[in-house]
C-alpha cells in the first residue's frame, strides 16, 4: 500500500509530492519513516491502521531512550538491562524469543531502513498485548516496540546559554518503587510537558509528596552545595534514567569526586552554588536559575562540558 492510499484510509487527503523545491536528477525522496513492532517493520503513517490498540497497550508499557551514532546504539547493554528491570517492576510478562543481540540487530536494521546515519534518538518500549495460545484463547504477553528519530528533531541540541527552571509545586510524585520507571502512559508527565511548552521556562522541576525535589520533567537534578555534588536518591521518586550510573562514572573520571545521594529540599536548592541537569535526551546542562534564584555557572559549565565530552564525544569532533 502506498502512502496516498494509506492516508485516504485514515481520512486524510492523498499525499502530493512537493514540486516547489527542485531536486537533483536521480536523487530520491527520503524513505517513509518506519517503526518496528514485535519483529515487523511498519510505516509510521500506517501505525493507527496496523496497531489500533496502541493507546490501550501503552497503559502499562514502559520505555527507555538511547542514542545511536551512525548505526551503532551506544551503551546499549546498560539501557536494555534497565528496560528489562523496569518491565519486571511493572509486572509485565517477560519477552519471549528476544535476546540482546536480536534487539541490537533490530535497531541497526531500523536505522538503516530509515536512512538515519547521524545522531539518532531511539526509544525502546515494552508493551503488554494479547496473543492467542495453542487452545485458541488470548493470553497476555509482552512485545517490543522500536522507534527512531533524528536528534535534531527531538530537541537534543545542547542549550549552551543555560537553563531557567521553574518549580511546579502542584505536580507531586509518589514515593514508591514504581515511580522510578519511565511509563509510556504517565498523566503527570504529560500534563507537565504541556505546561512547559506553553511557558517561557526552559524546564520544570517536579516535587515529591513530601515537598522535596524529585527531578526535572526531562532530566535528573544535580546541585553543588558546599563543595559537594548531590542528587536525590531513587527513593525520593526520581524517574530513573539509564544515564544516571554513567554520569556517576563520568563525574568521577572528570573530577575525582563522587556524587552523594541525598534528599534535596527547596531550601537546599536555594542555598546551592550551582545546579545542572542530566538526561539521555539532552545530555548535561547548566542551570542559570530556579524560580527567582540565580546561580553562577563557573564550575558547572566546566563540569558539564567534561561530562558531555565523555558521554557525547561526537558533539566535539
Amino acid at each position: 500500500m502506498d502512502r496516498g492510499e494509506s492516508q485516504r484510509i485514515l481520512g486524510q487527503p492523498a499525499f502530493i509530492a512537493p514540486t516547489a523545491q527542485k531536486r537533483r536528477p536521480g536523487r530520491p525522496y527520503p524513505p517513509e519513516p518506519h517503526l518496528w513492532f514485535d519483529g515487523v517493520f511498519i510505516k509510521e503513517n500506517e501505525l493507527p491502521r496496523n496497531f489500533p490498540s496502541w493507546r490501550v497497550a501503552t497503559m502499562g508499557g514502559v520505555y527507555t531512550e538511547l542514542h545511536a551514532l551512525h548505526t551503532k546504539p551506544r551503551f546499549f547493554s546498560k539501557y536494555f538491562t534497565w528496560l528489562q528491570d523496569a518491565a519486571g517492576i511493572a509486572m509485565l510478562p517477560p519477552l519471549s524469543n528476544v535476546t540482546e543481540t536480536s534487539i541490537h540487530n533490530a535497531i541497526v536494521g531500523l536505522l538503516n531502513k530509515n536512512m538515519y546515519f547521524s545522531d539518532t534518538l531511539t526509544r525502546l518500549s515494552i508493551v503488554p498485548t494479547l496473543s492467542p495460545n495453542d487452545y485458541g484463547s488470548d493470553v497476555m504477553v509482552s512485545a517490543l516496540f522500536l522507534e527512531t528519530k533524528p536528534l535534531e528533531r527531538s530537541g537534543f541540541a545542547p542549550r549552551t546559554q543555560g537553563l531557567l527552571v521553574k518549580v511546579l509545586e502542584d505536580s507531586t510524585k509518589a514515593l514508591n518503587r514504581r515511580a522510578n520507571v519511565q511509563w509510556l502512559s504517565d498523566p503527570a508527565a504529560w500534563i507537565s510537558q504541556r505546561l512547559l511548552k506553553k511557558s517561557l521556562w526552559s524546564e520544570h522541576l517536579l516535587l515529591n509528596s513530601k515537598g522535596r525535589v524529585a527531578n526535572a520533567i526531562e532530566g535528573m537534578v544535580y546541585a553543588l552545595i558546599n563543595g559537594e555534588t548531590i542528587t536525590p536518591p531513587l527513593s525520593e521518586g526520581v524517574r530513573f534514567d539509564p544515564i544516571r550510573p554513567l554520569i556517576e562514572e563520568a563525574y568521577f573520571s572528570a573530577t575525582g569526586n563522587i556524587i552523594a545521594k541525598t534528599p534535596l529540599t527547596l531550601e537546599m536548592l536555594n542555598a546551592a552554588e550551582e545546579v545542572f541537569l542530566a538526561s539521555s535526551v539532552h545530555g548535561i546542562e547548566s542551570v542559570l536559575g530556579v524560580n527567582d534564584r540565580r546561580y553562577s555557572t563557573n564550575v558547572s559549565n566546566l563540569v558539564c562540558e567534561k561530562l558531555n565530552r565523555i558521554y557525547f564525544p561526537e558533539l566535539y569532533l
